[in-house]
């Protein structure tokens, strides 16, 4: 007798033999079918009996016919537990060879220490809890076995069927392990987010605002990331089984993530020797149905393992999309029987008759009954997706070019450079829907129509040459634009004459004016004596003539210039409309995804390439020079981007102006790369080369539009490179008042606002909080600026905290993936990895930022920091030594460098400390904190400890709240045995800096040495609370506590 796990007693060679499918047909079938005997028999009978075989192979998986009509079609059902019914097989025995110990797993030990902090979900087996990894200081998700659940098995075979799939679009798994009480837990990354069917079918207001701002076509995007995890499942041989939107998490930042893996099956063969697979059953075993019915293929319905196959999981897919069309799952009933029975059937829903033909055909087939009349492979499900997005965005073009033109059509008046402009842009936007569906009819038509209208314009306003270059790219002509083609040929005939006519006239006149002159000449060698004066007057008079004929001809060739330079510019005006549309396109993609990154780079490049069309035609071209420094810039190309920059400045020159954003701009894109130099003098041209040393008025007004904002913005940057950092807070203050709406404003402000915090010349904390507000406005105006990315990163670092970490680990992500190819992207994410103990992760980054030819400072600025953290003083002394001969040190390296020559004096063997030139470089450099700090270190080298503690207070007259000075002014009162000066400098540091373990040892030791037992046991339990690993080290000063304490209660 077969179990319920079976369909009979022999399996069926295909869908066309087995009995079950012979059902289906039968009740779908609306016609009766008659025997022999002509007696008709109802598709209700097939109903009836597609209906009692479903009941019975589903009853066990759902636990009871009750729950065939009570249960919920949208969750997951599944077996108790993986090997119960008929017919199955223990996992130890999985395709017929023994298995290692399922639980021989790791997960014990110190490392993996986890403290849960709150439970976020709950699935068919397993509970989800946020929870903190000590170890690494970092949040994870862990998925914790219910509590009695006996699918261990089930649960080590979604651990490895996930642990075996390292996808981007896969949630990757940490460890498996046990808890102290048994249990089996699996540790993942936790994404913050929410899942997709809450996207689709929102259930709260959140979900409404979240949702809201996904269209149809961001539905498709991420189905497509979906169709990436899965197809690369396949190619490891798995299958999910249970692809729905609940089973896809999407992140706060874009991530599109496939979870769930707990119905995963291997379609290995049984002499498959791949170890990742040993304890995840197989597609062909025997066993009870599973998974939801609301979207599930027929052949899971009917329970025939025997045919599951990656089709089965393309119907999956398939009904993913029908529910974006429709908006509810496809297969649908009063009763879960229900929906289990129109799964069977394997009819798709109907789709709406106003849905794109194309989409509908992708449903029917990705959700054909037979799996053999589905999508072969997920790739040929994916591409027809891709296709209909590029088709969508084809057709999208075409729409607004044919909105434009009609606008245009019926524009009354208008200035020709202002039309052509828009002529263009219609011809563009229709080039780029070609570029995306050459098989586009409405654009094949349409381009030309656009390029008629063009051309018959500019013929009209006598334009010839741009009306016969929109004519010449239409291949065969029409009758219209031959005839068009004509007139412009007549129409140029004539202008021809007329120049001819125009130049024998002016001919004749030169000659006259020979003749008139020679005449005059002999007239007066004739009769000089007689009629002197009246020779002379008419000599003059021909003399008048000649200037005015040649002032003539001077305006009639500069006419001719101008109207040469205007026809350049016209012409280049269609590819630089094209390339500015393409920019903005690429400006939409979104970053954190790799499919956008790769099409973001495409677009940038084609970008590049009509740019330089444009600039081929008319090189003057200023701003097609701007917007192609920023496409090099968005392309990661920030030396080439400020080439662009001053290129456009240069041409501006030649007109008799400054071009102060691309100045600017320049200065930015060098600043971004490590030229530091090259920046400076950007900054300073565009600042009109002024000394830095000329300071403005207080009663000056404040700065006036754009360029003067953008010049001061420059002064400022100019300022920080000398470390006179309160100057350029000043200057960006006020840049910020006048014009808050422009993003260089906002991140020249909150960069130099949390500068001037962390070198303590303002209170650290209000300055990176009000830093994060106006550099995030920053990022929200302009949200590709790499350097927006980076400063704000820099903030959060700095904040601490295991999410300002997690994000600044994004933005420093993000800030590489928008300028791949600069090298200090990849150095400044090297730095970060080494801060965070990732050093193969650094090592990676600094081998790309070496082939991406970095410049040699940031490589010089990295080695000394890197050598400085190790220890290595003579290899960072020997950077910045080389740093000082390419002058290209800037204060902050000039007082690391003095400090790595005082540690090296101190050494066995190192070379003389040279006081006096150190004193000398400190005494120029009173405005810079750690020019102090320098002086103060200098100073308590000699012994010279009274000197260092006044040297300390004319630092933080300069910084109050710098971190080094107070921190060293503690210290050295407190050797000074002035320990209630030396506690109270402890208190102030520790008010900005409370987790300094350091400062609240020092503090601890001040408290005893001035015998305030009571507070010094106080402290000395907080540091043991917050750094249990110290007790050692707090040990003895506890014992002497509480002698002291002993001591003080006897007397």
């Amino acid at each position: 007798m077969s179990g319920p796990g079976s369909v009979g007693d022999s399996v069926p060679s295909g869908p066309g033999d087995d009995p079950a499918f012979a059902l289906t047909r039968m009740a779908a079938d609306p016609a009766p079918a008659t025997d022999a005997a002509g007696e008709g028999q109802d598709a209700g009978d097939g109903d009836a009996a597609l209906t009692h075989h479903l009941s019975r192979i589903w009853t066990e998986t759902v636990g009871g016919e009750a729950a065939l009509d009570a249960g919920n079609p949208r969750q997951t059902w599944r077996p108790r537990a993986i090997g119960e019914g008929s017919g199955a097989f223990p996992l130890s025995s999985v395709r017929g060879r023994p298995q290692p110990d399922p639980f021989a797993i790791d997960g014990h030990g110190p490392g993996a220490r986890f403290d849960l902090l709150e439970r976020i979900g709950e699935g068919g087996m397993g509970v989800v809890w946020r929870t903190r990894q000590a170890s690494l200081r970092r949040e994870i998700a862990i998925k914790q076995l219910k509590p009695g659940d006996t699918s261990a098995e089930r649960f080590l075979a979604e651990a490895m069927v996930t642990a075996a799939l390292d996808h981007p679009n896969i949630l990757p798994v940490h460890c498996l392990g046990r808890g102290a009480d048994g249990t089996l837990y699996l540790a993942m990354k936790l994404v913050r987010g929410t899942s997709w069917r809450r996207l689709l079918r929102p259930e709260s207001a959140d979900d409404r605002r979240r949702g809201d701002g996904f269209s149809r076509e961001d539905h498709l995007r991420i189905l497509i990331q979906v169709c990436n995890a899965v197809e690369y499942a396949h190619s490891k041989r798995l299958l999910h089984r249970d692809l729905k939107p609940d089973n896809v998490m999407v992140g706060d930042f874009g991530e599109v993530l496939v979870v769930d893996w707990g119905l995963a099956v291997s379609l290995a063969s049984a002499t498959d020797e791949d170890s990742s697979h040993a304890l995840i059953p197989s597609a062909r075993l025997n066993r009870p149905p599973a998974g939801t019915p609301a979207y599930m293929a027929p052949e899971m319905a009917l329970a025939r393992h025997d045919l599951l196959s990656e089709r089965s999981d393309i119907y999956l897919l398939g009904a993913i999309l029908s529910e974006i069309l429709i908006g509810r799952p496809p297969h649908q009933g009063r009763r879960m029987l229900d929906v289990l029975s129109d799964a069977a059937r394997g009819h798709p829903p109907a789709m709406p008759v106003d849905l794109p033909g194309e989409l509908s055909d992708i449903v029917y087939t990705a959700m054909a009954r037979d799996p053999e009349d589905r999508f072969p492979s997920v790739a040929a499900f994916r591409r027809a997706l891709d296709d209909y997005l590029a088709h969508r965005e084809s057709i999208d073009l075409v729409d607004r070019a044919m909105a434009e033109a009609e606008d245009l059509e019926h524009e009354i008046d208008g200035d020709s450079y202002r039309r052509y402009e828009r002529h263009a842009r219609i011809v563009a936007r229709y080039e780029q829907a070609l570029e995306l569906w050459a098989e586009n009819e409405e654009a094949i038509s349409g381009i030309r129509l656009a390029r008629l209208a063009y051309a018959q314009e500019a013929s009209e306003r006598g334009d010839l040459g741009l009306a016969e270059a929109q004519l010449g790219r239409q291949g065969v002509e029409t009758a219209e634009e031959r005839d068009l083609h004509q007139a412009i040929s007549a129409k140029r005939s004539g202008a021809v004459a007329q120049q001819r006519s125009a130049r024998r006239n002016r001919f004749l006149l030169l000659a006259a004016l020979a003749v008139l002159v020679v005449g005059a000449a002999a007239t007066i060698s004739v009769m000089a004596a007689a009629s002197a004066r009246i020779a002379s007057s008419e000599l003059a008079q021909a003399q008048e003539r000649e200037r005015r004929l040649q002032a003539e001809l001077t305006n009639s060739q500069a006419s001719v210039a101008d109207a040469a330079r205007v026809e350049r510019r016209l012409r280049a005006l269609a590819p630089y409309t094209e390339a500015t549309d393409l920019l903005r396109r690429a400006e939409m993609l979104d970053n954190a995804l790799a499919d956008d990154l790769s099409r973001r780079s495409r677009l940038t490049d084609q970008a590049i390439a009509r740019l330089g069309a444009a600039l081929q035609i008319e090189p003057e071209f200023i701003e097609a020079r701007i917007a192609l420094g920023e496409a090099q810039r968005m392309a990661g190309r920030p030396q080439a981007a400020a080439a662009e920059f001053l290129a456009a400045d240069a041409a501006g020159a030649r007109q008799g102006r400054t071009i102060v954003p691309a100045l600017v701009a320049a200065g930015l894109a060098y600043d971004a790369a490590g030229e530091y130099l090259l920046a400076e003098q950007c900054f300073a041209k565009a600042d009109g080369s002024k000394g830095l040393d000329q300071k403005p008025s207080p009663a000056a007004p404040p700065p006036q539009g754009v360029n003067e904002c953008l010049a001061l913005i420059g002064r400022a940057f100019r300022l920080t490179y000398q470390e006179r950092v309160a100057e350029a807070l000043a200057i960006t203050r006020s840049t910020l008042d006048a014009a808050p709406q422009i993003w260089e404003c906002r991140f020249a402000y909150g960069h130099i606002l949390y500068q001037a915090g962390n070198l303590g010349l303002v209170d650290p904390r209000a300055a990176a909080a009000e830093a994060e507000l106006h550099l995030r406005t920053a990022i929200d105006l302009a949200p590709r600026q790499a350097e927006l990315c980076s400063a704000l990163a820099t903030v959060l670092v700095g904040r601490g905290g295991p999410r300002a970490q997690s994000e600044a680990q994004r933005l420093i992500d993000r800030n590489v993936a928008l300028e791949p190819e600069n090298g200090a992207r990849h150095l400044w994410r090297a730095f970060h990895r080494r801060q965070r103990g990732d050093r193969a992760g650094a090592a990676a980054d600094l081998a790309a930022a070496e082939a991406l030819r970095t410049p040699e400072t940031l490589l010089l600025m990295y080695r000394a920091q890197v050598a400085s953290e190790d220890g290595d003083t003579v290899t960072a002394l020997a950077c910045l030594d080389r740093l000082e001969s390419l002058g290209s040190a800037q204060p902050e390296h000039q007082a690391s460098r003095w400090l790595a020559r005082l540690r090296q004096s101190q050494q066995p063997g190192g070379a003389r400390f040279d006081r006096s030139a150190c004193e000398i470089w400190a005494a120029a450099q009173v405005h810079y904190p750690r020019a102090w700090v320098v002086r103060v270190q200098a100073l308590l080298a000699e012994g010279e400890v009274g000197k260092a503690i006044a040297a300390t207070v004319g630092g933080l007259t300069v910084a109050p709240f710098n971190r080094e000075l107070l921190a060293l002014q503690a210290q050295l009162l407190q050797v000074d045995d002035r320990f209630a000066d030396s506690l109270a400098t402890c208190d102030r540091y520790l008010e900005l800096f409370p987790n300094d373990f350091r400062l609240r040892l020092l503090k601890l030791h001040n408290l005893i040495d001035l015998r305030r037992y009571g507070e010094a046991a106080s402290q000395l339990n907080l540091l043991a609370s917050q750094s249990p690993e110290l007790e050692p080290t707090l040990a003895p000063l506890r014992t002497l506590i509480a002698e002291q304490q002993r001591k003080s209660a006897g007397k």
